[in-house]
């Protein structure tokens, strides 16, 4: 099959859903109003369930001690991924997001795509449910 004439996009959406299905959870994501110097006011009446996944990404690093190479391995803060064709609307700084598996609540820090089919979110975490 040659790329020229397939249709690379459509593609792609696939290869998208196909990391949802294989690492996705249920989270429900709900837009919000950022306010500065408040906390963001939730629309806890806008809140959608959708599949995304969530992850810590890990970096590795080499460096040299000497004339020996030693590997390094960081890890950077939890980050979401959606597929865009999911998302009802486009997410923002400080929207929240909750995994209906545990209840752990997250707020959006930033959002970037990723150029094809996923929007990536670094999220930090905002506590557990109290039981």
């Amino acid at each position: 099959m040659s790329f020229i004439n397939s249709n690379w996009r459509a593609g792609m959406a696939r290869v998208s859903q196909s990391i949802n299905a294989a690492f996705g959870e249920l989270v429900e994501l709900t837009p919000c109003h950022a306010r500065p110097n408040y906390a963001a006011e939730p629309y806890a009446d806008k809140a959608v369930t959708i599949t995304g996944v969530i992850a810590q990404k890990s970096h590795l690093g080499f460096e040299m001690a000497g004339s020996n190479l030693h590997a390094r391995v960081e890890t950077s803060p939890l980050c979401a991924s959606f597929s865009r064709l999911d998302l009802p609307w486009a997410i923002h700084h400080g929207d929240r997001i909750k995994r209906l598996c545990d209840g752990q609540m997250y707020e959006v820090a930033s959002v970037s795509d990723d150029g094809v089919s996923r929007v990536e979110c670094e999220i930090r975490c905002l506590g557990k449910p109290q039981r």
